[in-house]
């Protein structure tokens, strides 16, 4: 028994498209429940994500243990001009150097006339003074070393110090810190952005790419800076944000002003897509989510078609009859007729058997 094959009609309707634009200002607010498309404000939100990491270095800081030398410095001072006041006393625990090494005074000087030179009264300490180094090692004996006082350019000291040994212990450094950060914040960071991002818009946001900002990372270190160890475990937290619109408001905004541009009656928007085309400047911005922004939307116009008429009219008819009737409509430039099976000549005489697809085309697709 053979198979009754039902005939079909594809239209493919090729129209002119032309482009149009609108520039509007556009107020994103945090506190804006729902699209003003009279005020042009639409709600938005501060999306942020925070990004952590861990990483664990080698500790590669050195900190001697060892004993801190400790000695005796005598101190003198000069005075060159009237009245020639006594010194003030160096108090105890004022610092002192030689050769780059810090020692401590243990305990307050006092000045006392010994002598003159010429024009100058000189001072002399009335006792040695007990000094300690700052820290351990044997870098720190020193013989009949001379001295610089800490904020008293007039007063001069010599003397020795022994007894320090060392004592290396390897510790945490600040710059084994800083190489932990910078293997993390690197790649690592623009590649959590760019994924951030990604998300968002899945989601079905629109982000305003201008207000991305990627934070200070927040770093603490186990164990800390000083802290004996081997190894060193980096925690770091960079916290990433940006303001998203929900794309089906702005979708909204951006068709309300682009049918401004045309006479409705007669043409239509058929871009699938009306962000595609979206463009903002940030004017001005009053908090993270509040701003004033400059937008530019762009998209194509095409004639009215009514495609429900077109395949009422079309039953029953032939191709090239097809074709004329639809090619007389207002911005036309071509259409394509196809039945199937091959020997069908006209059109079914159900409506619902025929296809009609609208295509935009521009003057130059539509001549060659």
């Amino acid at each position: 028994m053979a198979t009754k094959v039902l005939p079909k009609a594809s239209i493919v309707v090729k129209t002119t498209a032309t482009p149009i634009s609108s520039n509007f200002e556009l107020t994103t607010a945090d506190s804006a429940k729902a699209v003003d498309l009279e005020k042009s404000i639409i709600p938005a939100t501060l999306k942020t994500s925070d990004q952590t990491s861990t990483q664990q270095v080698s500790a590669t800081g050195q900190q001697n243990n060892g004993d801190k030398a400790s000695g005796s410095v005598t101190m003198s001072a000069q005075d060159c001009s009237a009245p020639f006041n006594t010194p003030a006393d160096v108090p105890s625990g004022a610092g002192l150097s030689t050769n780059g090494l810090t020692y401590i005074t243990q305990a307050k000087t006092s000045f006392t006339i010994s002598g003159a030179s010429g024009s100058c009264v000189n001072y002399s300490a009335t006792s040695s003074t007990a000094i300690k180094a700052q820290s351990g090692g044997s870098n720190y004996n020193v013989a009949s070393a001379a001295f610089t006082v800490a904020g008293r350019p007039d007063v001069s000291a010599t003397g020795s110090a022994s007894g320090g040994t060392d004592n290396i212990a390897k510790v945490v450094s600040q710059n084994d810190i800083d190489e932990a950060k910078k293997k993390i914040t690197s790649q690592s960071s623009d590649e959590f952005s760019k994924n951030f991002q990604k998300q968002l818009s899945e989601q079905g946001f629109y982000l305003i790419s201008s207000t991305l900002k990627i934070g200070e990372a927040a770093v603490t270190a186990s164990p800390d800076v000083g802290q004996p160890a081997s190894t060193v475990n980096v925690n770091i937290k960079i916290t990433h944000s940006i303001v998203a619109l929900k794309k089906d408001e702005l979708k909204q905004i951006v068709a309300d002003k682009l049918k401004k541009q045309i006479d409705t009656s007669r043409q239509q928007i058929l871009d699938n897509d009306l962000l595609k085309n979206v463009t903002n400047t940030v004017q001005s911005q009053t908090s993270p989510a509040n701003m004033t922004l400059s937008v530019t939307a762009e998209a194509s116009a095409t004639p009215n078609i009514d495609t429900e008429g077109i395949k009422r009219q079309a039953v029953g008819l032939k191709k090239g009859d097809i074709r004329n009737f639809i090619g007389q409509l207002p911005g036309v430039k071509d259409v394509d007729v196809n039945m199937s099976p091959f020997w069908v000549s006209k059109a079914p005489n159900n409506p619902a058997k025929i296809q009609v697809t609208l295509q935009q085309v521009n003057d130059v697709d539509a001549n060659q």
